[in-house]
């Protein structure tokens, strides 16, 4: 599935991961023609991160979670993501400005559609890691247009070199109508600032979560990519569950930790609250099912 540009993946109906249909981000408009897409439904597209595969397992997981219940497409950027001869240094090196130049084509590709009659209000964009960043680009440059996307859905955007004082800008709460933004390791591979519309912190404001090594070690490395990929696993089954993972609002961790938690909830997924604003905090179970439901939504005593 590799090609020299981008290009997109749908799938919908009654497929399978396996059975897709290949659309250039040049020219995304036969989408809309496609036997996979069905105009009654919400479109969404995934967009993985850094070193990401267009079979990994990450993708597998969204798109089997949304197959059937909405028109699904990943932006398959797989060679423009590649760690490459280079490994982890291209990341620095390539891949943020790969992510910048497709996340604007991709916007680019989206104002295409909606002049083809994709209505924006019916779209939601999801990045995970450095496809979270990838997708801030988008929303802003859906707006160059006077259009705006109506959802997007920051799972661990990337955090090497997005945050702190100098750093490059990231995914924000004014890319979309709404930015929701899930955090499970925050200040290592993921961004440790709250951002979006909503921020929701998994285990409160923990780098590692339950059930993966907490023991220092390096940046790229299988066990910070534990907490990392969490964040989609998390977010997968939120989809097939909507009521598992309930957020309360706090102004702090130490807050929520301490009981002083205010009434107000949000649930992860697709049954979010778009009107919420402010940071959440849930926990979790160490093995799936991970979610808690309204018990999560509470320290545990």
């Amino acid at each position: 599935m590799i090609k020299s540009k981008p290009f997109f993946s749908t799938l919908g109906g009654s497929g399978s991961f396996g059975n897709y249909s290949v659309f250039s981000l040049n020219d995304p408009v036969p989408i809309l023609s496609s036997s996979a897409y069905r105009p009654e439904r919400k479109t969404v597209f995934y967009v993985f991160g850094f070193g990401g595969k267009a079979e990994e397992k990450s993708v597998q997981t969204i798109v089997e979670v949304y197959l059937g219940i909405a028109n699904i497409c990943l932006l398959n950027w797989e060679k423009e993501a590649s760690t490459g001869i280079l490994g982890p240094i291209s990341y620095p090196l390539t891949a943020i400005s790969n992510a910048k130049r497709i996340g604007n084509e991709f916007g680019e590709s989206l104002i295409k559609l909606h002049n083809a009659g994709l209505n924006l209000t019916d779209v939601h964009v999801i990045g995970f890691s450095l496809g979270g960043q990838l997708v801030g680009y988008t929303g802003r440059k859906v707006q160059e247009y006077d259009n705006i996307l109506s959802r997007i859905t920051g799972l661990e955007p990337a955090g090497p070199l997005y945050d702190g004082i100098i750093s490059l800008r990231g995914l924000g709460a004014s890319d979309a109508s709404f930015v929701d933004i899930i955090h499970t390791n925050p200040n290592r591979l993921g961004s440790g600032e709250a951002t979006g519309s909503v921020d929701i912190w998994v285990n409160c404001e923990n780098s590692v979560q339950p059930g993966c090594d907490g023991s220092n070690f390096g940046m790229f490395i299988e066990k910070n990519l534990c907490s990392h990929d969490l964040s989609w696993k998390y977010f997968a089954e939120a989809i097939e569950h909507p009521s598992a993972y309930v957020a309360r609002s706090a102004s702090s961790c130490e807050e929520w930790r301490s009981g002083q938690a205010t009434d107000q909830t949000v649930f992860m997924g697709d049954e979010i609250n778009t009107e919420a604003r402010g940071s959440f905090y849930l926990r979790t179970n160490s093995e799936p099912p991970y979610g808690l439901g309204e018990d999560g939504s509470h320290p545990s005593s």
